[in-house]
């Protein structure tokens, strides 16, 4: 076993000894307009935590050339490249993360672009090919999936897509929650806490890992978008969590104290 290997397994050994559940959620991609540095910088840390669970948060892949929205000629047929690409890097953090790491895909609304059009042509709804667990081989990758319409719960804290596109998307999620919990969607880094006399809540949005130069609508404008994902730990012996929102600039962000950057090899 490499001296890696070794750093690599006391990590998760550690969080086994101190009764801590890390999750890590990876927010819009919109593969095959992802930013490959972020993504490089995010699999570093992948492999060396290697996180107890992994959800990919939804909008993995952009589905652009189903949309409604007027369409690049040059663009339009590139469906086959999105889940190719797709699939590769949900492959390589399964691998990455470890065979002990549960897997999970939250449908975003990009992927339910795909039931749109299969309702504007109801004579290929009935072939199974063409739903997204399908395409994207999930179950053959060993990651459940939950529809766009549903989220994922983990000892109380709430993952989600996410449905709220404003300024206010924290804000908006935990009044309509009631729970704490994640979501991306917006492609910023917002958090909004709530109390009242059920309890206090705090909802918080990871950012995106999507590459603006390539989305087609942001061209020529600058968004007010963050790079970034989400942790989250949860100590199973007090039932407290802590929640991370790391930043990514530059294609490198901080988790405790270290910083993690994209390196030339990530096999």
């Amino acid at each position: 076993m490499s001296l890696e290997s070794k750093v690599d397994s006391m990590i998760k050994k550690e969080r086994k000894k101190q009764g801590i559940k890390q999750v890590v959620y990876i927010p819009d991609t919109h593969h095959p307009y992802h930013d490959k540095r972020a993504i490089k910088a995010l699999e570093n840390f992948v492999k060396e935590q290697e996180p107890d669970v992994v959800i990919f948060g939804g909008d993995n892949v952009d589905f652009y050339s189903i949309s409604s929205f007027d369409k690049d000629p040059e663009r339009i047929y590139g469906l086959q490249e999105e889940l190719i690409s797709a699939i590769s890097f949900m492959s390589k953090i399964k691998k990455l993360a470890g065979k002990d790491t549960d897997l999970h895909f939250l449908e975003g609304n990009h992927e339910f672009r795909m039931a749109k059009y299969l309702m504007r042509h109801p004579e290929l709804a009935s072939l199974d090919a063409l739903r997204v667990p399908e395409l994207l081989r999930l179950g053959q990758m060993g990651i459940s999936y939950t529809p766009y319409d549903k989220g994922l719960m983990i000892d109380g804290f709430l993952f989600k897509h996410g449905t709220r596109a404003n300024m206010y998307a924290a804000k908006s999620e935990v009044e309509l929650e009631g729970v704490s919990g994640m979501s991306g969607h917006v492609h910023r880094i917002m958090r909004h806490s709530k109390t009242d006399r059920h309890g206090s809540h705090t909802w918080h949005t990871t950012g995106h890992l999507s590459d603006p130069a390539q989305i087609e609508y942001m061209k020529q404008q600058t968004p007010n978008w963050q790079q970034g994902f989400g942790v989250v730990e949860f100590n199973k012996r007090n039932g407290t969590h802590e929640v991370y929102q790391p930043v990514i600039k530059d294609g490198k962000f901080m988790f405790q104290g270290k910083i993690y950057k994209p390196t030339r090899n990530n096999k």
